[in-house]
């Protein structure tokens, strides 16, 4: 194995040591490694997924003043009711995995 690593220019990475932009995957028996630090721009990437995030946080918004009215609810007919609920729990899903890619992303 250190011969193996010295002919591929591997460098040895344990576990919950991966630094900024740094990408890991397990195939069985390997865990394999790239440095992805100069692959993206942060600071752009983090501009998208904010308009992402804002655009889901207006929708939640939206869906649950609607849900919210006596007025609405007690007109609206439960297909039109049950779509907005569909939205709302679409949109929050869309706020979770856009928190995490956040979470996720390096300081710009």
């Amino acid at each position: 194995l250190p011969q193996l690593q010295s002919l591929a220019g591997l460098e040895p990475v344990t576990v919950g040591e991966q630094p900024a932009g740094f990408q890991s995957v397990l195939v069985p028996g390997v865990r394999v490694g790239i440095d992805t630090s100069g692959a993206i721009d942060v600071g752009a990437e983090r501009a998208r997924l904010g308009k992402l995030l804002a655009t889901a946080v207006n929708e939640v918004s939206l869906a649950e003043k609607k849900l919210a009215d006596p007025a609405f609810t007690g007109k609206a007919p439960q297909p039109v009711i049950d779509g907005i609920t569909a939205r709302l729990r679409n949109a929050q899903a869309d706020v979770e995995r856009i928190t995490a890619q956040l979470d996720e992303l390096p300081a710009a």
